[in-house]
């Protein structure tokens, strides 16, 4: 009776254990909130920038500003545990631009990429990526 007991606590025990190792990659981050940092495209100056988001679970929405004067970009898209892949599109001076960010957060901090693409979707030409480090300013 006694080995019965024991098999069954140590039975209760791995699963305890087993609950408390569950795989929370696929839990979104907490992302939303106003983000400030640098952009270093290839070899030429820093620029600051400015990331502004709305979360709904793993939906994202907002404004990606690359300078006071630009008025920002609309991103959408979706974070899956730390990962956050966003993009959105405008047009400028006539030219259709594409914006994608693939980023990293960890705590109030997110560094990744930012590429562009110039011309109509499905057939832009892409600059290199270019280096992002953002920090969380406000939620």
């Amino acid at each position: 009776m006694r080995l019965r007991s024991l098999g069954m606590w140590a039975m209760l025990a791995v699963l305890v254990a087993a609950a408390g190792c569950e795989d929370d990659e696929g839990t979104p981050a907490s992302v939303g909130g106003t983000w400030k940092g640098l952009r270093e495209p290839n070899g030429n100056l820093e620029r600051g920038v400015t990331l502004i988001l709305t979360q709904n679970g793993p939906a994202l929405n907002g404004t990606f500003m690359a300078s006071p004067n630009s008025g920002g970009i609309g991103v959408g898209g979706t974070v899956e545990g730390n990962h956050l892949e966003l993009s959105g599109s405008v047009v400028r001076f006539n030219l259709p631009m594409t914006e994608k960010l693939d980023l990293t957060v960890n705590g109030d901090t997110m560094t990744g990429e930012e590429t562009i693409g110039f011309g109509n979707p499905g057939s832009e030409t892409w600059n290199p990526p270019m280096a992002l480090s953002l920090n969380r300013v406000a939620n």
